[in-house]
Parts: structure tokens; sequence; C-alpha cells
């Protein structure tokens, strides 16, 4: 299993300040792992890297909409019900007569809502609507880039401040605490859901 991030180690190495000097690769590798899956968590998105092929989710409708892990085409999108309720999602339902697609906040963002159009009926039953596509992001974003490396800054240096305290001060121990920085640079990209904490 190929395992995305969202910043290169050389990106990381580059924001931590280490030039020239391999000695904590491995390391760095594996801060850069725990970050991504941070912002995927923080976010409360999957994943902001694109699938190059389409695969198959279900998902439980709400008030005639689907909200959708984010998908970044809609080239190979399959929305089909299960009419029957055996779980085969026999009936394919289509673009603009059945459903349109939104993105989530703004232009440039993934699909994730397909609303269902008038007349159009879509199952609330447990076995839900099965939605194929290409999951993801079609690009990493800058801000979540940028929020991957300054994250992999502080936790490589973490490593270095025992109990989390960094350091002495005039004014006693510097601790290190959460990033203000990270959290406004990925404010825009966290789901409703994960807003109501």
């Amino acid at each position: 299993m190929t395992v995305t991030t969202y910043c290169t180690l050389g990106e990381a190495k580059e924001t931590i300040g280490i030039r020239g000097d391999s000695i904590d690769d491995g390391m760095i590798d594996v801060i850069i792992v725990a970050a991504s899956r941070n912002i995927d968590a923080y976010t409360g998105r999957r994943q902001f890297y694109k699938d190059t092929s389409a695969t198959a989710r279900t998902y439980t409708v709400f008030g005639g909409n689907i909200y959708a892990d984010d998908f970044w085409t809609a080239t190979g999108l399959i929305v089909k019900t299960d009419s029957s309720y055996d779980y085969t999602y026999a009936t394919t339902l289509s673009v603009t007569t059945d459903y349109v697609l939104r993105p989530t906040r703004r232009a440039g963002f993934p699909y994730s809502v397909i609303l269902s159009t008038p007349g159009t009926w879509l199952p609330c039953h447990a076995n839900g609507v099965q939605v194929t596509a290409q999951w993801g992001w079609d690009a990493v974003p800058t801000e979540v880039n940028l929020a991957c490396r300054l994250l992999t800054q502080q936790l490589y240096r973490a490593k270095d401040a025992p109990f989390g305290v960094a350091g002495v001060a005039e004014l006693g121990l510097i601790r290190i605490r959460q990033n203000s920085v990270v959290c406004d640079l990925l404010e825009d990209y966290r789901v409703a859901e994960v807003l109501v904490e």
C-alpha cells in the first residue's frame, strides 16, 4: 500500500533547516507521514491527494442528498441505488437528470455533495447509495503543503524537548503547544462536522 504525504522529504528538510545531511531522513519520513495523517484528522477529510482509478463507496442519504468524500473529477462517476434492498445497487442514476454535483465551499475545491434534482427520490434506507468515483483532490493545496511542512518541523523539534519543554526563557519555560499557524492554514479545509467540537 502506498503511503501518500502532503510534503516531500526535501521540503520538510528545507523547512527544518537541514542541508546536505541525510542522517535523520528515516525519522523525518516517519514524521511527515504522522503530520499528514494528523492533517487528515484535523480537517475531517480522507485525502488531499488524488486516486487515479475509480472505486466504490457507500453513503447514507440525508435530506435527499449525498454528502460524500471528496472526489476530484466527475469522469468515471457512477451513482447507484439499491432499489431492491439486497445490496446489489442495480439502478444507475444520471447526472443532471437525477442529480447535480456541488463543490464543498468554493471554486477549486473537489466535488463532495450530490444533490438530488426535483422529482428524484434517493432511498434513505440503511443500504444507502453506492458512489463510484476517483476520490481525493486534484493536487495538494498550497496551504496543506505548508501546514505539513510546519507540523513536521514542530514534531521533529519535539524530540529535543523532553516533556514538551523546548528551553528556558527569561520569563520561564518555553512549551511546544498547538500550532496556531497550522490551524489557521487548515481552517478553510475543515469539513462542517469537524467544526462542531
